[in-house]
């Protein structure tokens, strides 16, 4: 069956222009005859078996073989996602407790602020359950709950692990997903059962990670920051260069994870006392909670201006998406080290730093220096002059080990000063 991309008309540079939507859509005459317009997916051919699926249906339904539907109209899979979705913001608004992750059910609770729109809280956890679905789904020709099978669906699973290179770990987060789902389809009564027995989850650790991380030196850091400064370049309309900046500095300052960062307001600060409070996003007892962190003098002097100017009761970043502020991370860093390299004066200094890993994304070691490298980097310049014990406060982890095992970064360099402090027998 035909589908197609809708047009819609936007203002560009002074002038109206056509613009197709990203996903296709296709005509569907429904058994009472009304022919209406359905969205459909962004994959051209799932589009068309999804359509072709939805119009057998209603043809069935005229001919008479199925009964018509009732309260409870039958909706494709992608149609259920997003009322799961509004189903876990709700649930996840009345109660702070983490649940058991028994049976699929879904172990992780968003911290919610008061004063946060449902909408705002929703883009948090819930809203990555839904994004995690929406993949799986986008990736397959599934439309309704007869359609899945255990077989494709760890096919569709094992192909993403692949191409997207994820952990055991980031693999089993989809697993729970998918199980959390088709319970609460068979709770809520849209489906008379699970459509596959569990899918076996992957064997993790502590040293199943994707990839490494390594600390920004200061010097990276400084040298990042000006670059970002200095930049003219208009490329990302969501957020200005002074919103990425500040939440650099931040998290270079506080060490704080992206499910605290996102929910700061500027509330959150008091400058009086040099403290910001937030929502915990993870805890020794797996309970959600507000915590505090004191505030760094030159952290203070970055950011006050920009937070006091700042609507009150709205979070400091309105476009949340820690995926997308790595990626423009990942780009200024890009740009910052095409800096460094042309700024060498000689030849023979433009060599030299371009083989060196000064800004890169990807050191020599395969460790990264991605946006939660900028935490790594908070804990290993506190443990150099903090005892441990006050750098796993800081830290906020449950245990040293998690902290120094994980965290603490060394150098060769300082590896070496170290052996240096050694005591001679002269």
């Amino acid at each position: 069956m035909r589908v197609f991309k809708n047009t819609y008309t936007k203002e560009k540079n002074g002038v109206r222009v056509k613009i197709k939507t990203k996903n296709h859509y296709g005509r569907l005459k429904k058994a009472t005859g009304e022919t209406v317009l359905m969205p459909l997916l962004k994959n051209k051919h799932a589009s068309e078996a999804m359509l072709a699926s939805l119009q057998l249906e209603q043809d069935q339904i005229r001919a008479g073989v199925l009964p018509t539907q009732g309260n409870k109209e039958k909706k494709s899979l992608l149609a259920f996602v997003d009322s799961f979705v509004k189903h876990l913001a709700k649930r996840n608004g009345k109660s702070t407790v983490k649940e058991d992750e028994r049976n699929g059910k879904s172990t992780v609770k968003e911290p919610v602020l008061k004063g946060n729109s449902e909408e705002e809280n929703s883009k948090g956890w819930s809203g990555q359950q839904g994004s995690k679905l929406k993949l799986v789904f986008g990736n397959s020709k599934f439309v309704y709950h007869t359609d899945v099978t255990k077989e494709i669906l760890v096919d569709i699973l094992d192909k993403l692990k692949d191409e997207r290179g994820w952990g055991n770990q980031t693999y089993n987060h989809y697993v729970k997903a998918l199980n959390a789902f088709f319970n609460w389809l068979v709770k809520e009564n849209y489906i008379p059962r699970k459509p596959y027995k569990e899918i076996e989850l992957e064997d993790t650790g502590k040293d199943d990670l994707v990839h490494g991380r390594r600390a920004f030196s200061n010097e990276e850091f400084k040298f990042l920051i000006e670059s970002v400064e200095n930049d003219k370049s208009k490329r990302h309309g969501k957020i200005s260069k002074v919103d990425r900046i500040n939440l650099y500095q931040i998290i270079f300052y506080t060490g704080l994870r992206a499910e605290e960062l996102y929910q700061l307001k500027p509330e959150c600060f008091d400058f009086s006392s040099r403290m910001i409070t937030f929502i915990a996003g993870k805890t020794r007892k797996n309970k959600s909670r507000k915590d505090t962190l004191p505030l760094h003098p030159d952290l203070i002097l970055k950011i006050k201006e920009w937070v006091l100017a700042k609507e009150k009761n709205k979070m400091l970043w309105n476009c949340w998406d820690s995926q997308y502020f790595g990626t423009l991370l990942k780009k200024d860093m890009v740009r910052a080290r095409d800096r460094y390299v042309s700024s060498a004066l000689t030849g023979e200094e433009k060599n030299i730093r371009e083989q060196d890993d000064f800004l890169k994304w990807e050191d020599r070691d395969s460790l990264f220096a991605d946006l939660h490298a900028l935490r790594t980097t908070f804990i290993t310049n506190v443990s150099k002059v903090a005892s441990p014990k006050q750098c796993q406060e800081l830290a906020r982890h449950a245990s040293m080990e998690t902290s120094y095992k994980y965290y603490v970064k060394t150098t060769k360099p300082e590896l070496a000063v170290a052996i240096g402090k050694l005591p001679t027998l002269n």
